[in-house]
């Protein structure tokens, strides 16, 4: 019994999955039409609230390689708003997450945008020791 109810979780949760899924890819590819003016950036926000749910969900269903990836997107949204600090909280929560499981990937992808973010800001030597990290 325990092991139907387990299966029938575990579709749930890919259904879920599934439509955020849908529903970011649908937003990303329309994100030059999104940059027009404040519906677009409406809509953008709205995508990161989107983002951070998906993300939760990710880490319970435990896919933290998937996790870390839509970390990266939201920082990537997050950095086009120019809210840095929030990009940058996200991109080392990213850095962490590849540490702890090993994903060189996501801790490389983590350093390369905290370096542009140190880059944009002018801390040029920091950016440069992030991106050697990389």
């Amino acid at each position: 019994m325990d092991e139907l109810l387990a299966d029938q979780l575990d579709g749930m949760c890919e259904s879920i999955l599934k439509r955020f899924s849908t529903a970011f890819n649908i937003g990303t590819g329309r994100m030059e039409m999104m940059m027009a003016g404040t519906e677009g950036m409406e809509r953008m926000i709205q995508g990161v609230k989107v983002n951070e749910r998906y993300i939760e969900l990710l880490g319970k269903m435990q896919r933290f390689r998937d996790q870390g990836e839509r970390m990266y997107a939201l920082a990537l949204n997050l950095m086009v708003q120019y809210k840095r600090q929030e990009a940058a909280r996200w991109l080392k929560r990213m850095r962490d997450l590849g540490e702890e499981l090993g994903f060189l990937g996501l801790e490389c992808r983590a350093f390369q945008g905290l370096g542009q973010l140190a880059n944009e800001e002018g801390r040029h030597e920091a950016a440069a020791e992030l991106l050697r990290n990389a």
